[in-house]
């Protein structure tokens, strides 16, 4: 007969023992930290800028940039034609003379002129810029063709911007607005 105060011996060993679940679980704890952190990051940022209020929220006044499908001298390209026409539906003469290339500016005369010939040719879009096409567009290409539509009066038109790139930035070389 066994003595009474003897234990039961031990069963046997089997599955992860504590420094296996250390080895495995710590790492698995650190990924899922660094993946929480990125996600809170990237949701401060777009928050922070607005991207989900524009997306969720979108401005009747913002381009309609298909950027998704151009190239990225494409999509500046585009983005700059969108800036003139967004300065011009606004009528803010000055920025959109702004936008506008040296030549342009010359054959224009003044921010005010522009203001008076768009007014005039009743070419002043009160609708934000759909575009439509940009040509080809390389790192080499100096000029681009921006095409799209707008709203004039409550009936859409042709819009075609032509840039000339100066140094990094798109600049307005010539329009068309409604003809």
């Amino acid at each position: 007969m066994a003595p009474r105060n003897s234990l039961p011996p031990a069963p046997p060993r089997s599955g992860l023992t504590s420094n296996r679940l250390l080895l495995i679980g710590l790492p698995l704890l650190l990924l899922c930290a660094c993946c929480f952190c990125a996600v809170i990051a990237v949701g401060a940022w777009a928050v922070s800028n607005g991207t989900i209020d524009n997306l969720l929220n979108p401005s009747p006044d913002a381009p309609n940039i298909p950027l998704g499908s151009l190239s990225r001298d494409q999509g500046k390209a585009a983005t700059a034609a969108a800036a003139f026409v967004q300065k011009v539906q606004a009528g803010s003469w000055a920025d959109a003379y702004a936008l506008c290339t040296p030549a342009l500016q010359r054959q224009v005369g003044s921010a005010t002129a522009l203001g008076q010939a768009i007014s005039a040719a009743k070419g002043q879009p009160n609708g934000p810029l759909k575009v439509d096409g940009v040509s080809t567009v390389s790192a080499g290409t100096t000029s681009a063709t921006v095409t799209g539509t707008a709203l004039f009066g409550k009936t859409p038109g042709p819009v075609l911007v032509e840039l000339e790139r100066i140094g990094a930035d798109w600049k307005v070389n010539g329009f068309s607005l409604n003809k």
